[in-house]
Parts: structure tokens; sequence; C-alpha cells
């Protein structure tokens, strides 16, 4: 039985102790997905060093401009505060200023599972069916680090673990961006009237990424 009470749920999970810091890798949903994720999750947790090349997002540029780590930047849309740094992700905006929502930017080694699984899995997050190949063909596509990807435009109900609450009626902007040997995600979510106001920011974030020179 899963943590949220359904027997067709399956976790897996790793604990890495580490000195005074213990790190922590989790996946849990459907049995039938999670069955044909624990290779890729397993390559994940073997990809994973700590260690100072992993350094954390680095503060807002007063102009504008916000610089993340090394191989990374970005433009700030208007409005946007960056939050703190977070584990697992780049670097984390609240859009619009408003504490409801969340934007953040996440890599994962290699495929993390392809396009089609992440893209279904945050529908099924929002209490939608899945899309079939055709769907997803057919989804807008933004070049993003020169990559053609897949964005998708959710409207559901958003069970918010991370916050304790429930959305009933919460919106999700998410991309995926497959890199060489590494896939890149950007996802929005929070209630649908807000997120539908910053589709514009959130697409005009997603162009702005950018590698930075060494």
């Amino acid at each position: 039985m899963g943590s949220d009470g359904r027997a067709d749920f399956r976790m897996v999970g790793l604990i890495l102790d580490v000195g005074q810091r213990a790190l922590f890798l989790k996946m849990i949903g459907p049995a039938s997905v999670i069955d044909k994720e624990v290779e890729p999750f397993e390559r994940l947790a073997a990809s994973m060093s700590i260690g100072d090349q992993h350094a954390q997002p680095q503060p807002e540029n007063p102009h504008g401009a916000s610089q993340g780590p090394p191989e990374f930047g970005w433009e700030t849309p208007e409005g946007w505060v960056q939050g703190p740094p977070r584990r697992m992700r780049l670097v984390t905006f609240a859009p619009g200023g408003s504490e409801q929502a969340t934007c953040y930017v996440a890599i994962l080694a290699g495929r993390a599972g392809g396009v089609t699984a992440n893209l279904n899995r945050w529908r099924e997050q929002m209490g939608q069916k899945a899309l079939t190949t055709a769907e997803i063909d057919d989804l807008p596509r933004l070049v993003v680090l020169g990559k053609p990807s897949s964005m998708v435009e959710i409207g559901g109900e958003l069970d918010d673990k991370e916050a304790g609450a429930q959305q009933n009626t919460a919106g999700m902007l998410g991309l995926v961006c497959e890199l060489e040997d590494r896939t890149l995600f950007v996802k929005m979510t929070g209630p649908r009237e807000l997120v539908q106001k910053e589709k514009e920011h959130f697409k005009e974030f997603c162009l702005s990424l950018k590698r930075r020179l060494p």
C-alpha cells in the first residue's frame, strides 16, 4: 500500500549517509509505472555525487538576470521572486510574487523516464487522463537550449503534498527538454487563474534558459 492509502501504489527509496548530512531519493506512483522506472531510478542514484561541483544557485542579479549554477543562466520574468536554494532544483520562483504559485527547474540524469511518461505523470497529479502518443505529438513545442521541447498546460485538482493542501481549481504548466545526457524540467503550479496569467512569462523564462560559457 502506498503512502496515500492506495493499494496499487509503490514506493522506491534510497538513503545515503554522508557524515553530518543525509541524501534522500524517493519515487512513488502507480505500481505499473514504478515497475518500469526502477532501472532509470537506479541509474539516477548511481549518477549522483556530493561535492563543490554541484553548486547552489547564486542570488538574483539586481539588473534582472539571474545566474544559476555555473553551467546555466536565465532571465527572470518581471514580477517573479526567486526563492532560496532547494534540494534537487536549479532554481525556484514565486511567479508574480505569489506564495500560492511555484515555478522551478530541475535536471535529472538520462531520459528520466522519457517525455511521455513525465507529461502523463503530471496529468495524473492533476486528476486528468493520460495523453495518447498522437496527442503528445500535437502539443506545442518551444526551442529550449537548442532542443524542441514539449510543453503541456493542465487544469484540474492538485494534491500539493509539499504544501499540505488541496487546490481544487489548480493549473499547471510544464516543459520537458531532453538534452544529450540529461533531461531538464520546468514546472509551474498554482491557482488556475494565476497560472494562466503567468503563461507568457513561463514561456519567456523557458526560452531564456542558456548554457553559460566556461
